[in-house]
């Protein structure tokens, strides 16, 4: 008869066997056992596992000179103490191409890379990334791209930054999500911010030495004086512009960087429109500063439409393939993550930029400044391709919240519209700019 201290050490002897065993097998890892742990960073950010959607960007040089970079270096990181095997990376998605990781065994503390290379003209394009390897925790490491496009361009010694919007049907207004209703047949370029003091100082500044007479200076955020030289604060947005103001600069911002401006005072475009008034009456004669005519086919620098402003904040063909098209507010349904107002602004404009991006970059399209667009104000388009607005009116469109506008109501969601007369100004009044891409 076995007596009790047999038993207890049989008992020992068995439960060893069984922890050799199942660490030798990989059943029952020992605590604390050594092994490889993957992580994934693109720059220093790290890209969590899963069909998420995590963006990245392409960059196009400045103007039209060509691409400087196609494509996207992502690290794999070994934060193990065993190797890391990499045993195959792929790629599903069109448009898309992958070099191999420089090494497929990643000591632990290590890491290797990989790049993924895109069509460098198309955006909103998707790829899934699968990462097999020996991380019996983690398993296969898989994300997904999608590819947003930017220019960098520069003026003077002011940098600006431009979005690539991709052509396709939307819906627009408070129509139902998926209920499409109007079609932009070519891409454009917007803005990424509002324009800035610094950037809107700089063009006015060639601009007034080249033959150009505004209505207003500009002011350096709601506080500032007009018409002075930058200071600290000069990524705040201009103010005190009104949509003359506006639609002249976008012609100077075109003439300074070499390009063919959009509108004009003769049917021919020969002749750059170049001045405008303060005078509180409308002026819609053809060819006149409040009903000038419009190259659409230049490649200069424009007023958005309210359509393509609308398409663009809410995050266009990338909202759309993300499911976050009908977001209320500019990439966001909450408002304080993606704009500045009357609640979280402290009575004040910001530096362009400070608050989240929407799903393609774009920032403060909800709040910070309201926009003024191309449009004259009337019906919105219930069915159309390549909404210009109507022919004539008394008041142009404004788009978006602004940093005194009161929060969670109307005013900040993508569907929002103002109008003033084309001569008003304010503290809360800016713009940004597009300019054709196809």
């Amino acid at each position: 008869m076995i007596n009790k201290k047999d038993l207890i050490k049989i008992y020992i002897i068995l439960f060893l066997i069984l922890i050799i065993f199942s660490s030798c097998s990989g059943v029952l890892p020992i605590p604390g056992e050594s092994e490889p742990e993957i992580n994934i960073k693109q720059g220093s950010n790290n890209i969590p596992s899963g069909i998420g959607t995590y963006i990245f960007e392409k960059v196009v040089a400045d103007g039209d000179g060509g691409i400087t970079s196609n494509y996207v270096v992502f690290t794999i990181e070994n934060l193990g103490t065993e190797n890391l095997i990499i045993s195959s990376v792929t790629i599903t998605g069109n448009n898309f191409d992958k070099t191999d990781p420089i090494s497929n065994i990643v000591t632990p503390s290590s890491s290797t890379t990989f790049t993924i290379r895109f069509d460098p003209l198309i955006s909103g394009k998707s790829a899934i990334i699968t990462i097999n390897n020996n991380d019996a925790d983690e398993g296969a490491y898989t994300f997904k791209v999608l590819g947003i496009a930017i220019i960098n361009e520069t003026t003077g010694s002011v940098n600006f930054n431009i979005i690539y919007v991709s052509s396709g049907s939307y819906y627009v207004g408070d129509n139902p999500p998926g209920s499409d209703n109007v079609t932009l047949t070519k891409g454009y370029w917007i803005a990424e911010t509002e324009v800035t003091y610094e950037l809107w100082y700089e063009v006015n500044t060639w601009a007034t030495s080249n033959g150009y007479t505004f209505a207003n200076p500009g002011r350096e955020g709601n506080d500032g004086t007009d018409g002075a030289a930058p200071t600290t604060a000069k990524y705040e947005p201009v103010t005190w512009i009104n949509w003359r103001d506006a639609m002249i600069w976008c012609n100077a911002l075109s003439e300074k960087r070499g390009l063919t401006p959009v509108y004009y005072t003769n049917s021919g475009f020969t002749i750059p429109i170049r001045s405008v008034t303060n005078n509180s009456s409308l002026d819609t004669a053809e060819g006149h500063e409040d009903n000038p005519y419009v190259n659409w086919n230049a490649n200069g620098y424009k007023l958005p439409t309210e359509v393509e402003w609308e398409v663009a904040t809410r995050g266009a063909d990338i909202a759309k393939a993300g499911g976050t098209y009908g977001y209320k507010y500019s990439g966001s349904n909450n408002i304080d993550d993606v704009a500045w107002y009357w609640d979280n602004s402290g009575g004040v404009t910001h530096n362009v930029g400070t608050k989240n991006p929407n799903q393609i970059g774009i920032y403060d399209m909800s709040g910070n400044m309201n926009e003024w667009c191309w449009d004259w104000c009337g019906d919105y388009p219930s069915t159309s391709i390549d909404p210009i607005g109507v022919i004539t009116g008394t008041d142009r469109i404004n788009r978006g919240g602004h940093w005194c506008s009161a929060g969670g109501g109307v005013a900040e969601t993508v569907y929002s519209r103002d109008y003033h007369y084309p001569y008003r100004e304010d503290d809360w009044m800016g713009f940004r700019f597009i300019r054709n891409a196809d």
